[in-house]
């Protein structure tokens, strides 16, 4: 049974279902970002801007996101709207976070990032760094 029939109680089980899912996929697209660093001769122990994106109707969203990474650990050292593209009409909201690329830490990362999007009313929408 999903629920007790209180549909408050059904839509947050739901929603958790979803971010969970959402984790397990970031989880399978880390290892393969972290593979392309390496294919461009990225020293992955050095610390780098990793850049957060997050896609929301509401471009003021970027300071309730900052708060929240704060509130779990991850210091958001520049929050921007970096815009829209043709393919997508929702803002793209970056966080970016100073860190060297070790798997655990990205997993943890993501997965706080997934969590936030979900909080917020965001999408997640995957990491991205800086080749050498």
């Amino acid at each position: 049974m999903l629920g007790n029939g209180n549909p408050q109680d059904e839509a947050e089980q739901e929603t958790a279902m979803e971010v969970s899912h959402e984790k397990e996929l970031q989880r399978c697209m880390n290892p393969k970002t972290i593979k392309a660093l390496v294919e461009h001769d990225c020293d992955l122990s050095r610390l780098r801007p990793i850049t957060n994106v997050f896609l929301s109707n509401d471009p003021r969203l970027a300071s309730r996101i900052e708060h929240e990474m704060a509130v779990r650990g991850f210091a958001a050292t520049n929050m921007c709207v970096l815009g829209r593209s043709e393919d997508e009409p929702r803002n793209s909201i970056g966080a970016t976070i100073i860190h060297s690329v070790e798997i655990s830490w990205i997993d943890q990362m993501t997965d706080t990032c997934i969590e936030v999007a979900s909080d917020c009313g965001a999408e997640y929408d995957g990491w991205y760094t800086e080749t050498d």
